[in-house]
């Protein structure tokens, strides 16, 4: 039984097959916009699939490093989170490491809130910030408490700042962009760069071309409805299929 995740046959795969064949390639989000947001996380199980993680069950680990620490650490009512992870374990999802990479890094400062703790938690959340950019809040959390004595952090933040080197220029590889998806850090000037046109259409696209395939509606039309309107057309089009299990 897997569960199932819209984004796992029209995102996750295609990109660990591609990188599986080809590599990063530069102005590789030209050719698909979504390829160019190539996670960390994929380029890992792309390294992995043909030893470790045959069924592309990379995921499956996360969830047993995570049984293993609240059960060293006697922290058993957090297995409450599992019906979560099962959403994401049969799937390459990104989302999954966030959330159980977040989470013990969190408990782990909770419970000793040490400067050890802060190492690992500023570490840690930056690695994540690799994986998928929308973790970006964790690192600047221990960036924070760490400033207090941030003499005894010099060498990590040198550590973190590589880290987002990394993380920059894979982007510019990719699309020319350091920041993509977001526009604003576009270097136009360079020949492989995504075009800023592609921008403004992948945000028409996330917002207005929905799924419905039988009742298409026009962009046009949404101009014209409330907010409301839009979420319930929203959530009766999708009904949360992250949600159901393809057996």
């Amino acid at each position: 039984m897997d569960s199932f995740i819209y984004d796992t046959y029209s995102y996750y795969l295609p990109t660990i097959r591609f990188l599986d064949d080809f590599g990063l390639l530069k102005g590789l989000g030209n050719f698909d916009f979504n390829l160019g947001q190539t996670s960390l996380w994929h380029i890992i199980q792309a390294s992995t699939n043909n030893t470790i993680d045959l069924s592309y069950k990379l995921n499956a680990y996360l969830i047993i490093i995570y049984l293993i620490y609240i059960y060293e650490n006697n922290l058993k009512k957090y297995i409450i989170f599992l019906p979560l992870f099962y959403l994401f374990v049969a799937s390459p999802s990104p989302d999954l490491p966030i959330f159980v990479l977040s989470i013990i890094t969190i408990l782990n400062w909770i419970i000793y809130k040490n400067e050890d703790s802060i190492r690992y938690g500023l570490l840690l959340s930056a690695f994540l910030v690799l994986i998928k950019p929308i973790a970006f809040v964790l690192p600047i959390f221990f960036l924070i408490i760490s400033l207090k004595n941030y003499n005894n952090y010099l060498k990590l933040y040198f550590i973190v700042g590589c880290l987002a080197i990394l993380f920059f220029i894979k982007n510019i590889i990719l699309t020319g962009n350091f920041t993509f998806p977001i526009g604003f850090g576009n270097i136009s000037e360079l020949p492989f760069s995504v075009p800023v046109e592609l921008y403004r259409i992948s945000t028409l696209e996330g917002r207005y071309i929905l799924l419905d395939t039988e009742n298409k509606i026009e962009f046009s039309e949404f101009l014209n409805w409330s907010s409301v309107q839009y979420y319930i057309y929203l959530f009766q089009i999708f009904k949360f299929p992250f949600l159901f299990t393809v057996f």
